[in-house]
C-alpha cells in the first residue's frame, strides 16, 4: 500500500473499529428485550387499515431501536372472520412483519372462528394467515394441529434466560389444554407468557373462558409467570399466584371502544432477564402518543414472590 495512503486507511479501520465496539457495549448496557403486543384489531382490519398498518410498519421501523424479540397479536384479527376483505387487509399489515422477519405469534379470538363449533372452523384464518408462516422462524416450537395455526408456541434464549411464549386457543377445547400442559411440562426452566384471548375483566376478574384455562392449565405450572388477554374492552393488571408459589401477572389489553377502533393503542413489554424485571408502556404509533396512569404504564418483576405491581 502506498505510504501516503496508510495513515489514512489506518484511521478509519479505528474508527471503524470503536464504532462497532461502542454499539456492541450499548447493546450490552441496554440489557433488555422488547416484545410489542397488538391487541384486538378487529376494528381496523372492518374500517380503518391505515391504522393497522401504521401499528406494524412502526414495529419495523423500531426493531432495533427496542431490540424486538418477538411480537404477539392477542386474538380478534377481524370483525367478520367470513370477511374476505377484512383478512386481505389484516394480511397486508401482518404482511409487514413477516417481511421484515419479525416473528409474530397470533393467538385466536372468538371472531377469528367461521364457526365455533365442534369443528372449530378457521378456513380464512388459516388462508390468509397460514401456519407455514411460521417455518422459516427460528422461535418456532411447535403446534397442537400441523393444519391449523390456532395453538403455537415460540421458544427462544436470551443470555441464559430461556423464554416460551404460548398461545391458547378461545373456548379450548380438552385436548387442546391437554396439549398446553404437556408443552409447558417439557419447559420447566423456562419463564412461560400465555396468550389467551379472553381471560380477565379490567377488574382483575376472570371471564369464564378465563377461569378455565386458569384452573386446568396455568394454575399448574410455576413457570408460568405472564398472562396476555384482550377481547374485553379495557386495561387490567392482577396478580396472583400459581400452585407452585410462582406469581402469574395476569395483563389485559383491548382499545376497540375508541370510535376509530383503538387509536393505534399497543403495548411496548420490555424484559430484563438478569433481574427478571418487565416494563410496560402503552404506546399509539398513529397518534404518536403514550396512554398514562397505573393499568397502562406499569412494570413487575416476575420471579419474585412480592404481592402487587411495583
Amino acid at each position: 500500500m502506498n505510504k501516503k495512503f496508510v495513515l489514512p486507511f489506518l484511521f478509519l479501520f479505528s474508527l471503524v473499529v470503536l464504532c462497532l465496539t461502542f454499539s456492541t457495549a450499548a447493546e450490552g448496557r441496554r440489557g433488555y428485550f422488547s416484545v410489542i403486543v397488538l391487541p384486538d384489531t378487529q376494528g381496523y382490519s372492518e374500517k380503518n387499515p391505515g391504522i393497522f398498518l401504521s401499528q406494524t410498519e412502526w414495529i419495523r421501523n423500531s426493531r432495533e431501536k427496542l431490540n424486538v424479540e418477538l411480537v404477539v397479536h392477542l386474538g380478534d384479527v377481524v370483525e367478520n372472520p367470513g370477511s374476505q376483505a377484512e383478512w386481505k387487509r389484516a394480511r397486508g399489515a401482518i404482511r409487514v412483519l413477516d417481511k421484515a422477519s419479525i416473528p409474530t405469534l397470533i393467538a385466536f379470538g372468538n371472531h377469528d372462528y367461521t364457526n365455533l363449533g365442534s369443528d372449530r372452523t378457521s378456513n380464512l384464518f388459516n388462508k390468509y394467515l397460514p401456519l407455514s408462516r411460521y417455518e422459516d422462524i427460528d422461535l418456532y416450537g411447535g403446534t397442537f394441529s400441523e393444519e391449523s395455526a390456532d395453538n403455537v408456541f415460540m421458544e427462544f434464549e436470551v443470555g441464559e434466560s430461556k423464554y416460551l411464549f404460548l398461545t391458547v386457543e378461545y373456548r379450548p377445547r380438552s385436548d387442546v389444554l391437554g396439549w398446553a400442559n404437556r408443552v409447558l411440562e417439557d419447559h420447566p426452566d423456562y419463564r412461560a407468557v400465555v396468550i389467551a384471548h379472553s381471560y380477565i375483566w379490567p377488574n382483575g376478574y376472570r371471564t369464564s373462558n378465563g377461569e378455565r384455562i386458569w384452573d386446568e392449565l396455568v394454575r399448574k405450572h410455576k413457570n408460568v409467570k405472564i398472562v396476555l388477554c384482550g377481547h374485553v374492552p379495557g386495561s387490567g393488571v392482577e396478580v396472583i399466584y400459581g400452585e407452585g408459589g410462582n406469581r402469574v401477572v395476569q395483563i389485559l389489553s383491548d382499545y376497540q371502544y375508541y370510535s376509530d377502533g383503538g387509536r393505534g393503542y399497543l403495548r411496548i413489554m420490555k424484559f430484563y432477564p438478569d433481574s427478571g424485571r418487565v416494563e410496560v408502556r402503552t404506546y399509539s404509533p398513529y397518534l404518536d402518543s403514550y396512554k398514562k396512569g397505573g393499568r397502562d404504564q406499569f412494570s413487575f418483576v416476575v420471579d419474585k414472590k412480592v404481592l402487587g405491581v411495583d
